[in-house]
Order: structure tokens, then sequence, then C-alpha cells
């Protein structure tokens, strides 16, 4: 696995400060970021380890996909970060192309979603760990990690998918895409979105609880969206999205932010 990392964006990019004090609106109907054919988290061997994070203000009255690349169809289906219609937060990885794939999906126990309240969520996955189920730790607002049996539970354990797989199919913030173009989506998030981040490396329960306190971290750093600039770039490499669609109503960019 090799990813792009430049984490100054050339030389100038954004200022440990720029984060977090605005964040991007999404209606719940239409909007998403489309940022392509990237962050394959895929392998022969089962040597994967990545972190997702992300702050969120949102509803409770759908499925909400806050990052991922997903489809409705089985041979789109890689792995997915998401809020649940309880205000659970679920994290799902497939592996295989038949009907069913082999999947694994694990929820948090309790919600942990607020639609009046900003919540920082993190989520690592650790695909060196042997026991599938070990596989996966998420943080809520910075607290201690959850594993399951302690905060998360199995959802769904569906085969043994031993790591995640290849497909094509794009990865994409607030909605999760239902072809493999990424030429429309579905499960879109109803609220707002801030400091969306993707690291190469399990950076670990101190480094996300700096991230949740507003303390930044770069060491590691792939992926970065959603900062206090009105745009939709990636300010940690090359992957800059696309505010979709781009014939409606897209996500909008709002003053309202968690670390106001």
């Amino acid at each position: 696995m090799s990813f792009v990392i430049n984490p100054y964006r050339f030389g100038a990019g954004a200022p440990a400060t720029d984060f977090g004090n605005n964040s991007r609106d999404f209606d719940g109907t239409e909007d998403w970021i489309h940022i392509g054919d990237v962050f394959n988290f895929d392998s022969t061997g089962d040597d994967e380890v990545f972190t997702l994070a992300a702050w969120m203000k949102i509803s409770e009255t759908s499925f909400q996909h806050i990052l991922g690349r997903y489809g409705t169809t089985n041979s789109i289906k890689a792995w997915m970060f998401y809020a649940t219609t309880a205000g659970k937060l679920r994290f799902f990885w497939s592996q295989g192309t038949g009907d069913p794939v082999a999947t694994r999906i694990y929820e948090t126990t309790s919600a942990v979603i607020d639609s009046t309240a900003w919540v920082h969520v993190a989520m690592e996955y650790d695909g060196t760990t042997a026991t599938l189920s070990d596989r996966v730790t998420m943080y809520i607002n910075g607290g201690t990690g959850l594993t399951v049996g302690s905060g998360l539970t199995a959802i769904l354990e569906n085969g043994d998918p031993q790591y995640i797989q290849t497909v094509t199919a794009p990865l994409n913030i607030g909605g999760s895409t239902n072809d493999a173009a990424g030429t429309s989506a579905t499960r879109f998030t109803d609220g707002k979105l801030a400091d969306v981040r993707i690291y190469d490396a399990l950076i670990g329960s101190t480094e996300v609880a700096n991230l949740a306190a507003g303390t930044d971290y770069q060491t590691n750093l792939v992926g970065w969206w959603l900062l206090n600039t009105d745009d939709v770039d990636d300010y940690a490499g090359v992957n800059d999205g696309t505010n979709e669609p781009s014939a409606g109503t897209p996500s909008v960019f709002d003053a309202d932010g968690p670390l106001d």
C-alpha cells in the first residue's frame, strides 16, 4: 500500500489552527463530496492499518454516511464509517464480490449522535490483528477506546473478510454511492461535518483525544478535508473533492464549527 503523503500541501498547507471553526452543511437529500477512486484499503495480506476521524453535528433520522467507499451492489462494497437511524456509530468492511460478500459490521452499544451538539468520532482499523472482532476500535469525543464487548457490538459477522476488498468505487464524504462511477449517491448526511481525516496508521487514544480537544496532529495524515475554507480540497495530499451534485444544490460552507 502506498499513498502520497504531503502534510504541508506543496509547502503552503493549512496552519495548525485552520480547522474546526467552520463546517459544511449537508441537506440530507442530495449532497455529497465525491473524492474519487482513492484510499482503496486492500491487501493480499492482513496488514492494513488506518484511522478515520471527523466532527459531526447530524440528525438521527436516517443512515448518515460520514466517510467510505461503499455502493449498493456487492461488487462495489468495501468499507464505510457511518451513523445509524438510532444514532449509533458503525464501521463496515467486506471482502469478495459474491452474493453475499464476507462482511463484518460493528456498532456502538449506545447512541452517540447529538443533532444539537458537535460530536468528535474516530475509528481505528488494525488489519494485523488475527481475530477479526478485535480489529475495530472507536472513540467518541476522545474518550476511552470502544471495542467489541466493551462499548461495541457485532451487528453482522458473515464469513471471514481477512482484508478489505479491492473495488472500483469512489471515496465519498456525506453520501454513499450506488454505482461504481459515483455519479449518484444515497444515504445522505443530514447535518454538518468538519475536519474529516484519514491517517495511514493507528494514531492511538492520546492523539484521538488531542484531536477532540482541538490539538492538531498530522503525522501519517494522508487525507484531510473540510477545514476553515470554503472548499472541499485535500489539505494532506492531492485528493481534492468535488462538491456534488454539480447540477443541483450541493453542501454549503457554514460558520458553525466544533471548536468555535
